[in-house]
């Protein structure tokens, strides 16, 4: 069950969601707020797990208490008129971006999302550049204005370059500004391992290993010896 709350200034979109999740299973209505401050004081206070949030609203906007909150395990589903947001709204760690008016089944999917990440059947969302799409086998990555969305079954390998990460899936390389931190939080850890301070790749892509490199579509990769335990645990080995 994911406890969650409403805050919206508009007497109208409240009544709406209110009805949404009341027919929605899974889901727990702990308040409904027409006041952001309000909202924040009581997140303060009590456990959510979901946030729908406007995004015009007085006194604090909610792109700014979703920055208040993004680190507290609470989620975001922005709910707003305006679609010039959703770019900003992936920054802010949003699990999904509605526009109003918002139907049913529109938020039914944004829920499941929610649900599916709750019960471990989708990868993070995440922070940074990451962003997961639904189904859990996609993710968006931000590279400057733009939103690229790559299939997690296509990635090969990650590689940190200065602020940046590079990600590889054989057929282009995008860079999003993001620390390994991110990075690592974001994708499906039985999935993906770290070799190097500077390298992340998919364990099922692996071509070969040796002392201290291995090999994935075509690219040399070190393995730091700090991280070759880690990496031998996540592989099955067969033979002498």
């Amino acid at each position: 069950m994911l406890r969650c709350i409403i805050a919206d200034d508009e007497s109208g979109a409240v009544e709406i969601l209110t009805r949404h999740v009341e027919r929605t299973g899974g889901l727990e209505l702990a308040g409904t707020f027409r006041d952001s401050i309000e909202a924040l004081s009581f997140l303060a206070e009590n456990p959510v797990d979901l946030v729908f949030l406007d995004i015009n609203m007085p006194r604090l906007d909610g792109m700014r208490l979703a920055g208040l909150i993004r680190n507290t395990g609470t989620r975001v589903i922005f709910c707003t008129a305006y679609s010039e947001y959703a770019v900003e709204s992936y920054e802010k760690g949003a699990l999904d971006y509605l526009l109003k008016p918002i139907t049913y089944k529109r938020f039914r999917a944004a829920v499941d999302k929610a649900l599916e990440m709750r019960a471990g059947r989708s990868g993070e969302d995440g922070t940074g550049g990451l962003r997961g799409q639904e189904g859990g086998r996609k993710i968006f990555i931000k590279s400057g204005s733009r939103l690229h969305q790559l299939s997690l079954d296509d990635l090969l390998y990650m590689e940190k370059k200065d602020h940046y990460v590079a990600f590889h899936s054989g057929r282009e390389e995008i860079l999003s500004r993001m620390n390994m931190a991110d990075l690592i939080e974001a994708l499906p850890a039985g999935e993906f391992v770290q070799v190097h301070r500077s390298w992340v790749v998919a364990v099922d892509k692996i071509d070969t290993i040796d002392r201290h490199h291995l090999h994935i579509g075509g690219r040399r990769i070190p393995i730091g010896d700090s991280y070759r335990e880690e990496l031998l645990r996540r592989i099955r080995v067969s033979g002498a």
